[in-house]
C-alpha cells in the first residue's frame, strides 16, 4: 500500500484522472503484479472519536505480489523507472508500505456497489509494535468484527514505511490501515452508532494516537 499526496497546485479532478489513466497503465506493467487497486478518496468526514492524523492523503493504492522478493525485483527493472518518472507530474508524496494483510470478516455482499470506509492509524507512543499489533488484532478485532452489517473489514499492519526521496514530501508514519464494506451508508452509520460501535470505539484510545477515517472509490486496475 502506499499514501499518496498530490502536487500543490493540481486539483482533484486532476489528480484522479492522471492517477486512474496514464499513471494506472505504468503500475500495472510491473512484473510480477498479482492484483491492484487505486483508493479514491471522496469524503474526510472524522466518524471515531479520536484525534485525527496528521497526514496529507489523497489516494491509496494497494499492490500485491507474491512476496516482498518479487515485489523488490519488480521495483529493479525499467517498468518501475517509468513508473518513479511519472510522480512528479501529480504527487508531491509518496509513502511507501509494506504490510500484512489479515482478512477478519469476508461475507458474501449484497447487491449493489456497497462503501468502502479506510481507516489510518497511528499507535500510542508508549506502545511498541508488537503491543500494538497483539492489541489490535486479539482485543480490538473482534470488537470491530462485532459490528451489526460488517461484510468486509480487513487489519493492514504495517511491516516497514519508507518514501520517495525524489519527491518534496517525506515519510508519512502510520501503523496500520483499516478497510470496512458496508452496503450502504446508513448501514456504516448504523453499525457505528451501535453498542457494538460504541465498544469498539471506547477501545480506541487503549491502543492508537490518531485514527484519520475515509470514505473512498475503490478502482479495481488488474482484477487478479
Amino acid at each position: 500500500m502506499t499514501l499518496l499526496a498530490r502536487r500543490r497546485g493540481l486539483d482533484d479532478a486532476a489528480f484522479r484522472a492522471h492517477w486512474r489513466g496514464p499513471h494506472a497503465a505504468l503500475a500495472a506493467a510491473l512484473p510480477g503484479l498479482v492484483r491492484y487497486r487505486q483508493n479514491h478518496i471522496l469524503d474526510r468526514q472524522q466518524r471515531v472519536g479520536a484525534a485525527p492524523a496528521k497526514l496529507r492523503l489523497d489516494g491509496i493504492p494497494e499492490l500485491w505480489f507474491a512476496d516482498e522478493a518479487a515485489m523488490a525485483e519488480a521495483m529493479r527493472g525499467p517498468e518501475a523507472a517509468a513508473l518513479l518518472a511519472d510522480e512528479p507530474r501529480f504527487l508531491d508524496g509518496v509513502t511507501i508500505l509494506v504490510v500484512e494483510e489479515r482478512v477478519v470478516v469476508d461475507t458474501p455482499p449484497r447487491a449493489g456497489p456497497g462503501v468502502k470506509r479506510m481507516a489510518v492509524l497511528q499507535r500510542r507512543a508508549d506502545l511498541d509494535v508488537g503491543r500494538f499489533r497483539r492489541h489490535w488484532h486479539e482485543v480490538h478485532g473482534p470488537l470491530a468484527a462485532a459490528l451489526p452489517g460488517v461484510r468486509r473489514y480487513v487489519q493492514n499492519h504495517v511491516l516497514s514505511c519508507g518514501h520517495r526521496t525524489s519527491l518534496a514530501l517525506g515519510p508519512q508514519a502510520v501503523d496500520g490501515v483499516v478497510e470496512f464494506w458496508f452496503d450502504d451508508v446508513a448501514a456504516m452509520d448504523a453499525a457505528f452508532a451501535s453498542p457494538d460501535g460504541r465498544a469498539a470505539a471506547a477501545d480506541i484510545p487503549l491502543f492508537l494516537a490518531a485514527v484519520s477515517t475515509y470514505l473512498v472509490d475503490e478502482v479495481t486496475i488488474v482484477a487478479g
